[in-house]
C-alpha cells in the first residue's frame, strides 16, 4: 500500500471517531506511521486530503453498470450488490458525506449532480426501457421511486452506523438492502 493510500485510509479511520475539522495532520501522521512532513509530500493541505477522499467516495458511490441488463432478476441483483458494496465502506464514508453536506454545500451539490447522472439516471433508464417487458406501471413516477430506494438505504445506514441506532436495535444490512430493492421492484409492478 502506498503512503498516499495509507494517509487516506487512516484519515477515514480517524473520521470514524471525530469530525474532520478536529483531526490534525499530526494525528493523521501518527495513525499512518509517518512524519507529519511526509503528509505534505503527498498533499499540499489537509483539505486536499478531503478532496481525495471525496473523489474516492464518488468512485465507490457511482460504480454501477446497468448497460447489459437482460432481465429483471439481473437488474435486482446488480442493485443489491451495488448497495452492499457501499455498505462495506462502513460508517466512515457516510460520516464523510454528512460532513460535506453540512459544511461544504457547494461540494455536496457537485456530488449530488454526479450521483444523479451516473447512478439515478441509469436506474431510471433501465426501468423506463423495460416498463412493458417487466410489467411495470406506465404512469409511475420513476424518479420518485428511484429516490425513495436510494434515500431509504442511505438514511437507514446512517441511522444504524453513524448515529448509533444499531446499539438500540441492530439490523442485518444485507436483509435491509434486499428488502428495499424488493419493495422498489414491487412498487413498480402493475
Amino acid at each position: 500500500m502506498s503512503t498516499k493510500e495509507k494517509i487516506l485510509i487512516n484519515t477515514l479511520s480517524l473520521i470514524d471517531s471525530k469530525p474532520f475539522p478536529q483531526i490534525s495532520t499530526k494525528e493523521i501522521a501518527k495513525e499512518s506511521g509517518i512524519s507529519e512532513g511526509a503528509i505534505f509530500k503527498h498533499f499540499k493541505t489537509k483539505n486536499e486530503i478531503l478532496d481525495h477522499l471525496c473523489e474516492k467516495f464518488l468512485n465507490i458511490a457511482t460504480h454501477i453498470d446497468l448497460s447489459s441488463i437482460n432481465n429483471e432478476s439481473q437488474f435486482k441483483n446488480i442493485l443489491i450488490n451495488f448497495f452492499l458494496t457501499l455498505q462495506n465502506t462502513k460508517s466512515q464514508i457516510y460520516k464523510l458525506v454528512l460532513y460535506i453536506s453540512m459544511y461544504k454545500p457547494e461540494k455536496f451539490k457537485i456530488f449530488n449532480k454526479i450521483i444523479k447522472e451516473k447512478v439515478y439516471k441509469q436506474i431510471e433508464t433501465t426501468v423506463k426501457l423495460n416498463q412493458t417487458n417487466w410489467s411495470y406501471k406506465e404512469d409511475i413516477n420513476i424518479k420518485v421511486q428511484v429516490r425513495l430506494l436510494m434515500y431509504s438505504i442511505y438514511f437507514f445506514t446512517i441511522q444504524q452506523d453513524v448515529f448509533g441506532a444499531d446499539k438500540i436495535e441492530k439490523f442485518n444490512m444485507k436483509d435491509v438492502i434486499t428488502t428495499s430493492v424488493n419493495n422498489f421492484i414491487t412498487g413498480l409492478k402493475k
